[in-house]
């Protein structure tokens, strides 16, 4: 078993890394994109204008297909967002102890690391199931202290089978919370849509003419 969270990223990732490098695709693509016109609407426009009005229908085509990738990108962050937080539940409730009285909680409550750890080593010694639980319990103690990283490690030695499960917890804490808004890394990393000066301008200079390239 490996962590869901980790599985989820990769999966999600590759698809997502993909939409990122097709927008950066979109827009070299941009400078290629051609409008057909009418031998009579080209000699009407002239070459300049025609160049103008070739780079403005590129740059919608590029607003167009961007648009499409965006969307999917979106699409695909918030299902990864959904299922993240569905494997954080899953992961909470099989770290979680169970069939602990108040008292026994309330005790643990006031434990310091020490004390923890020394608990999880007689639960440990030969307890059974009991002895399980009261090591969940112990860990989960740890966890809503500051700086109880040794009880918390040493509660993963004694019951390895819950790494996994703290992995996903503390991979899923990295993430945003499905309610928040979404786009963010797709604003940061894609590519911008080309507007028509993008298009016609490159370095100052104006090497792309749209109109020589038709005749």
């Amino acid at each position: 078993m490996a962590s869901k969270v980790l599985e989820l990223k990769r999966q999600y990732g590759e698809e997502m890394t993909r939409l990122l490098n097709e927008s950066f695709q979109i827009r070299a693509s941009a400078q290629e994109y051609e409008s057909q016109f009418s031998k009579e609407v080209a000699d009407r426009l002239g070459p300049q204008e025609l160049d103008r009005v070739r780079a403005a229908g590129a740059s919608a085509w590029a607003d167009a297909e961007m648009d499409k990738v965006r969307t999917r990108y979106i699409e695909l962050e918030l299902e990864l967002r959904t299922a993240i937080d569905e494997a954080l539940q899953s992961a909470e409730r099989e770290l979680a102890p169970q069939a602990v009285s108040p008292e026994v909680v309330l005790m643990a409550a006031k434990m310091s690391e020490g004390e923890l750890i020394d608990s999880m080593d007689v639960a440990a010694a030969g307890l059974g199931d009991v002895g399980v639980e009261t090591i969940k319990l112990c860990l989960s103690m740890a966890r809503r202290r500051e700086n109880f990283d040794m009880a918390i490690g040493h509660a993963l030695e004694l019951l390895p089978d819950l790494k996994d499960a703290y992995d996903d917890v503390v991979l899923a804490a990295e993430e945003p919370a499905p309610n928040d808004e979404p786009g963010e890394k797709w604003e940061q990393f894609a590519a911008d849509a080309p507007s028509p000066q993008d298009i016609l301008w490159t370095g100052g200079q104006h090497p792309m003419n749209l109109a020589s390239r038709m005749r």
